[in-house]
Protein backbone atom coordinates (compact mmCIF):
# COMPACT_ATOMS: atom_id res chain seq x y z
CA UNK A 1 0.00 0.00 0.00
CA UNK A 2 2.86 2.16 0.99
CA UNK A 3 4.20 1.69 -2.74
CA UNK A 4 0.93 2.26 -4.46
CA UNK A 5 0.85 5.79 -2.59
CA UNK A 6 4.15 6.81 -3.69
CA UNK A 7 3.44 5.94 -7.35
CA UNK A 8 0.00 7.84 -6.65
CA UNK A 9 1.58 10.73 -5.61
CA UNK A 10 4.48 10.71 -8.34
CA UNK A 11 1.53 10.88 -10.95
CA UNK A 12 0.25 14.01 -9.13
CA UNK A 13 3.48 15.57 -9.57
CA UNK A 14 3.74 14.48 -13.74
CA UNK A 15 0.21 15.73 -13.76
CA UNK A 16 1.25 18.52 -11.83
CA UNK A 17 4.21 19.86 -13.41
CA UNK A 18 3.00 19.08 -17.35
CA UNK A 19 0.34 21.61 -16.84
CA UNK A 20 2.43 24.29 -15.06
CA UNK A 21 2.74 25.94 -18.03
CA UNK A 22 -0.32 25.76 -20.12
CA UNK A 23 -2.49 23.76 -18.17
CA UNK A 24 -3.35 20.94 -20.63
CA UNK A 25 -1.17 17.51 -19.52
CA UNK A 26 0.42 17.51 -23.19
CA UNK A 27 -0.46 20.64 -24.99
CA UNK A 28 0.96 23.87 -24.68
CA UNK A 29 -1.55 26.71 -25.10
CA UNK A 30 0.91 29.87 -25.28
CA UNK A 31 0.63 30.32 -29.02
CA UNK A 32 -2.95 28.72 -29.43
CA UNK A 33 -4.24 31.24 -27.29
CA UNK A 34 -3.74 33.99 -29.56
CA UNK A 35 -6.25 32.74 -32.44
CA UNK A 36 -7.81 30.24 -30.71
CA UNK A 37 -11.41 32.00 -30.25
CA UNK A 38 -11.44 32.12 -34.08
CA UNK A 39 -11.56 28.31 -34.68
CA UNK A 40 -13.71 27.95 -31.94
CA UNK A 41 -17.30 28.13 -31.50
CA UNK A 42 -19.81 27.69 -28.31
CA UNK A 43 -21.45 24.60 -29.61
CA UNK A 44 -23.83 23.07 -27.55
CA UNK A 45 -25.15 26.81 -26.31
CA UNK A 46 -28.61 25.79 -26.67
CA UNK A 47 -28.60 23.00 -24.41
CA UNK A 48 -27.22 25.46 -21.75
CA UNK A 49 -29.91 27.93 -22.20
CA UNK A 50 -32.19 24.69 -22.04
CA UNK A 51 -30.98 24.24 -19.27
CA UNK A 52 -30.77 27.56 -17.61
CA UNK A 53 -34.50 27.76 -18.75
CA UNK A 54 -35.43 24.81 -16.39
CA UNK A 55 -33.81 25.67 -13.39
CA UNK A 56 -36.05 29.31 -13.64
CA UNK A 57 -39.23 26.79 -12.85
CA UNK A 58 -36.94 25.54 -9.34
CA UNK A 59 -36.68 29.02 -8.06
CA UNK A 60 -33.77 30.28 -9.70
CA UNK A 61 -33.58 33.89 -11.72
CA UNK A 62 -31.50 33.37 -14.72
CA UNK A 63 -30.57 37.22 -14.57
CA UNK A 64 -29.14 36.41 -10.96
CA UNK A 65 -27.33 33.03 -12.01
CA UNK A 66 -23.59 32.70 -11.20
CA UNK A 67 -22.08 30.31 -13.39
CA UNK A 68 -18.68 28.67 -13.40
CA UNK A 69 -16.60 28.22 -16.25
CA UNK A 70 -13.55 25.50 -15.74
CA UNK A 71 -11.13 25.67 -17.67
CA UNK A 72 -12.46 28.60 -19.60
CA UNK A 73 -9.78 29.21 -22.41
CA UNK A 74 -10.24 32.18 -24.60
CA UNK A 75 -13.71 32.72 -23.13
CA UNK A 76 -16.25 31.02 -25.80
CA UNK A 77 -18.51 30.58 -23.28
CA UNK A 78 -17.45 32.79 -20.67
CA UNK A 79 -18.35 35.74 -22.97
CA UNK A 80 -21.50 34.02 -24.21
CA UNK A 81 -22.90 33.16 -21.06
CA UNK A 82 -22.07 36.65 -19.54
CA UNK A 83 -24.44 38.26 -21.90
CA UNK A 84 -27.28 36.33 -20.24
CA UNK A 85 -26.44 35.67 -16.56
CA UNK A 86 -26.02 37.39 -13.54
CA UNK A 87 -22.18 36.32 -13.60
CA UNK A 88 -19.50 34.04 -14.80
CA UNK A 89 -16.04 32.93 -13.25
CA UNK A 90 -14.09 32.00 -15.33
CA UNK A 91 -11.41 29.62 -13.82
CA UNK A 92 -8.21 29.02 -15.77
CA UNK A 93 -4.85 28.42 -15.54
CA UNK A 94 -2.96 29.61 -18.51
CA UNK A 95 -1.90 33.05 -18.80
CA UNK A 96 -2.17 34.00 -22.73
CA UNK A 97 -5.71 32.45 -22.83
CA UNK A 98 -6.59 34.69 -19.84
CA UNK A 99 -5.25 37.42 -21.36
CA UNK A 100 -7.30 36.58 -24.76
CA UNK A 101 -10.06 36.19 -22.33
CA UNK A 102 -10.34 39.74 -20.92
CA UNK A 103 -9.29 41.27 -24.65
CA UNK A 104 -13.04 39.51 -26.21
CA UNK A 105 -14.56 40.44 -23.17
CA UNK A 106 -13.88 43.86 -23.79
CA UNK A 107 -14.71 44.09 -27.20
CA UNK A 108 -17.65 42.26 -26.44
CA UNK A 109 -19.22 44.92 -23.35
CA UNK A 110 -19.62 42.02 -20.59
CA UNK A 111 -15.98 42.24 -18.91
CA UNK A 112 -18.41 43.83 -16.02
CA UNK A 113 -19.94 40.55 -15.52
CA UNK A 114 -16.86 38.10 -15.71
CA UNK A 115 -14.83 37.39 -13.05
CA UNK A 116 -11.41 35.57 -13.75
CA UNK A 117 -9.71 33.13 -11.60
CA UNK A 118 -5.88 31.71 -12.00
CA UNK A 119 -6.02 28.05 -11.44
CA UNK A 120 -5.62 24.29 -11.78
CA UNK A 121 -8.45 21.96 -11.93
CA UNK A 122 -6.12 19.90 -10.64
CA UNK A 123 -6.34 21.24 -7.29
CA UNK A 124 -9.60 21.95 -4.82
CA UNK A 125 -11.09 24.48 -6.32
CA UNK A 126 -10.82 27.54 -4.47
CA UNK A 127 -14.78 28.11 -3.96
CA UNK A 128 -16.57 27.82 -1.05
CA UNK A 129 -19.34 24.91 -0.85
CA UNK A 130 -23.06 25.53 -3.09
CA UNK A 131 -21.24 29.14 -4.45
CA UNK A 132 -22.55 28.69 -8.41
CA UNK A 133 -26.24 28.18 -9.66
CA UNK A 134 -24.48 26.38 -12.94
CA UNK A 135 -20.91 24.70 -13.26
CA UNK A 136 -19.79 24.02 -16.91
CA UNK A 137 -16.68 22.77 -18.60
CA UNK A 138 -15.92 22.63 -22.24
CA UNK A 139 -13.75 20.20 -24.43
CA UNK A 140 -11.03 19.82 -21.12
CA UNK A 141 -11.70 16.61 -20.13
CA UNK A 142 -9.37 15.00 -22.61
CA UNK A 143 -7.21 17.31 -21.19
CA UNK A 144 -6.94 16.31 -17.23
CA UNK A 145 -5.39 12.67 -17.22
CA UNK A 146 -3.09 11.87 -20.30
CA UNK A 147 0.61 11.41 -19.84
CA UNK A 148 2.61 10.50 -22.58
CA UNK A 149 0.02 10.17 -24.77
CA UNK A 150 -1.64 7.85 -22.34
CA UNK A 151 -4.50 8.80 -19.71
CA UNK A 152 -3.95 6.88 -16.16
CA UNK A 153 -6.40 3.83 -15.67
CA UNK A 154 -9.83 5.16 -14.47
CA UNK A 155 -9.66 9.25 -15.35
CA UNK A 156 -8.77 9.98 -11.71
CA UNK A 157 -8.40 13.94 -12.43
CA UNK A 158 -11.71 13.28 -14.50
CA UNK A 159 -13.17 11.79 -10.91
CA UNK A 160 -11.90 14.40 -9.24
CA UNK A 161 -13.26 17.53 -10.94
CA UNK A 162 -16.33 16.01 -11.02
CA UNK A 163 -16.58 15.76 -7.24
CA UNK A 164 -15.08 19.21 -7.04
CA UNK A 165 -18.24 20.29 -9.27
CA UNK A 166 -20.89 19.21 -7.06
CA UNK A 167 -19.30 20.85 -4.28
CA UNK A 168 -19.51 23.89 -5.28
CA UNK A 169 -22.64 23.85 -7.21
CA UNK A 170 -25.80 24.70 -5.01
CA UNK A 171 -28.57 22.21 -4.59
CA UNK A 172 -31.01 21.87 -7.80
CA UNK A 173 -27.56 23.59 -9.21
CA UNK A 174 -26.90 21.89 -12.95
CA UNK A 175 -23.98 21.05 -14.50
CA UNK A 176 -23.18 20.61 -18.41
CA UNK A 177 -19.89 19.10 -19.77
CA UNK A 178 -18.94 18.97 -23.13
CA UNK A 179 -16.71 16.78 -24.40
CA UNK A 180 -15.50 14.42 -27.30
CA UNK A 181 -16.24 10.71 -26.97
CA UNK A 182 -13.67 8.29 -28.53
CA UNK A 183 -15.58 7.39 -31.56
CA UNK A 184 -16.67 11.02 -32.28
CA UNK A 185 -13.14 11.81 -32.24
CA UNK A 186 -12.33 9.46 -34.49
CA UNK A 187 -15.13 9.27 -36.85
CA UNK A 188 -16.32 12.87 -36.26
CA UNK A 189 -13.98 15.01 -38.32
CA UNK A 190 -13.62 14.43 -41.85
CA UNK A 191 -9.95 14.70 -41.76
CA UNK A 192 -9.21 12.12 -38.42
CA UNK A 193 -11.88 9.36 -41.04
CA UNK A 194 -9.45 9.80 -43.52
CA UNK A 195 -5.64 11.04 -44.06
CA UNK A 196 -4.99 11.22 -40.34
CA UNK A 197 -7.35 8.05 -38.92
CA UNK A 198 -3.47 6.86 -37.20
CA UNK A 199 -2.83 9.70 -34.76
CA UNK A 200 -6.90 10.34 -34.30
CA UNK A 201 -6.75 6.79 -33.15
CA UNK A 202 -3.96 7.04 -30.55
CA UNK A 203 -5.15 10.50 -29.41
CA UNK A 204 -8.44 8.85 -27.99
CA UNK A 205 -6.54 6.91 -25.29
CA UNK A 206 -6.49 10.21 -23.59
CA UNK A 207 -10.21 10.23 -23.74
CA UNK A 208 -12.51 8.57 -20.98
CA UNK A 209 -15.55 7.17 -22.41
CA UNK A 210 -19.01 8.45 -21.81
CA UNK A 211 -19.88 5.59 -19.41
CA UNK A 212 -16.61 6.78 -17.87
CA UNK A 213 -17.63 10.37 -17.15
CA UNK A 214 -21.88 9.26 -16.75
CA UNK A 215 -20.25 6.20 -13.63
CA UNK A 216 -17.84 9.87 -12.40
CA UNK A 217 -20.75 12.33 -12.02
CA UNK A 218 -23.41 9.55 -10.75
CA UNK A 219 -20.78 9.21 -7.78
CA UNK A 220 -20.14 12.70 -6.88
CA UNK A 221 -24.23 12.36 -6.44
CA UNK A 222 -25.33 14.02 -9.69
CA UNK A 223 -28.67 13.15 -10.57
CA UNK A 224 -31.07 12.78 -13.69
CA UNK A 225 -27.40 12.60 -16.11
CA UNK A 226 -28.05 12.55 -19.47
CA UNK A 227 -25.80 12.36 -22.36
CA UNK A 228 -26.19 14.50 -25.36
CA UNK A 229 -24.61 14.59 -28.79
CA UNK A 230 -24.15 18.03 -30.10
CA UNK A 231 -24.25 17.91 -33.68
CA UNK A 232 -22.39 21.71 -34.60
CA UNK A 233 -19.03 21.12 -35.59
CA UNK A 234 -16.34 22.73 -32.97
CA UNK A 235 -15.04 24.89 -35.38
CA UNK A 236 -18.58 26.01 -37.37
CA UNK A 237 -18.98 26.02 -40.96
CA UNK A 238 -15.18 26.03 -41.95
CA UNK A 239 -14.11 22.51 -40.23
CA UNK A 240 -15.90 21.51 -44.30
CA UNK A 241 -13.70 23.43 -45.83
CA UNK A 242 -10.69 21.28 -46.88
CA UNK A 243 -8.38 24.38 -47.76
CA UNK A 244 -9.40 24.93 -43.50
CA UNK A 245 -6.76 21.97 -42.83
CA UNK A 246 -3.81 23.35 -44.93
CA UNK A 247 -3.96 26.71 -42.60
CA UNK A 248 -1.89 26.46 -39.89
CA UNK A 249 -3.59 28.83 -37.47
CA UNK A 250 -6.74 26.89 -38.52
CA UNK A 251 -4.68 23.09 -36.91
CA UNK A 252 -3.89 25.02 -33.89
CA UNK A 253 -7.58 25.45 -32.31
CA UNK A 254 -7.18 21.48 -32.72
CA UNK A 255 -4.95 20.08 -29.74
CA UNK A 256 -4.37 16.92 -31.76
CA UNK A 257 -2.54 18.64 -34.54
CA UNK A 258 0.19 18.96 -31.76
CA UNK A 259 0.50 15.39 -31.36
CA UNK A 260 0.95 14.65 -34.58
CA UNK A 261 4.40 13.93 -36.45
CA UNK A 262 5.76 16.03 -39.27
CA UNK A 263 6.37 14.23 -41.33
CA UNK A 264 3.11 12.41 -41.31
CA UNK A 265 1.23 15.29 -40.60
CA UNK A 266 2.94 17.06 -44.05
CA UNK A 267 2.04 13.67 -46.20
CA UNK A 268 -1.76 13.77 -44.60
CA UNK A 269 -1.68 17.28 -45.75
CA UNK A 270 0.09 17.00 -49.78
CA UNK A 271 -3.43 14.36 -49.70
CA UNK A 272 -5.20 17.17 -49.28
CA UNK A 273 -3.50 19.62 -51.71
CA UNK A 274 -3.84 17.33 -54.49
CA UNK A 275 -7.63 16.60 -53.73
CA UNK A 276 -8.18 20.39 -54.09
CA UNK A 277 -6.01 20.54 -57.15
CA UNK A 278 -7.79 17.95 -58.86
CA UNK A 279 -11.35 19.14 -57.37
CA UNK A 280 -12.48 16.15 -55.41
CA UNK A 281 -12.05 17.57 -52.11
CA UNK A 282 -16.13 18.74 -52.10
CA UNK A 283 -16.76 15.10 -52.08
CA UNK A 284 -14.02 14.12 -50.21
CA UNK A 285 -14.84 16.03 -47.25
CA UNK A 286 -18.76 15.34 -47.89
CA UNK A 287 -18.13 11.35 -48.09
CA UNK A 288 -15.71 11.14 -44.42
CA UNK A 289 -18.42 13.83 -42.88
CA UNK A 290 -21.54 12.00 -42.67
CA UNK A 291 -21.07 10.07 -39.62
CA UNK A 292 -19.80 13.17 -37.91
CA UNK A 293 -22.87 15.37 -39.07
CA UNK A 294 -25.40 12.24 -37.87
CA UNK A 295 -23.49 11.48 -34.19
CA UNK A 296 -21.93 14.95 -33.34
CA UNK A 297 -17.97 15.80 -32.99
CA UNK A 298 -19.21 16.18 -29.11
CA UNK A 299 -21.23 15.23 -26.07
CA UNK A 300 -22.71 17.22 -23.09
CA UNK A 301 -22.74 15.41 -20.15
CA UNK A 302 -26.16 17.15 -18.06
CA UNK A 303 -27.03 16.68 -14.54
CA UNK A 304 -28.72 18.36 -11.12
CA UNK A 305 -27.36 18.25 -7.96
Amino acid sequence: LKLQFLYFIGFIYLLFTATMSSGSTFYCYDEPSKVYSKTRKAVGSDLILEKLAAMETDGFKVKDMVVLDGGAGTGNYTTWLAGVVGKVVAFEFNKGMISMLLERAAEMGVRDKIEVVQGSLFEKLPFEDNTFDMVIMNQVVHHLDAIDGTAREGFPMNKHVSEEYYRVLKPNGHACVNFTTPRQNVEGWWWSASVLRRPATEFTKRMPCDKTLHNHYSSAGFKEIKLVPILEPLQGPSHYQATALLDPLFRNGDSLFGTIPEDELNEALDVVQKLIDDKKDEMFVEKHSKWGKENGQSTTLVGRK
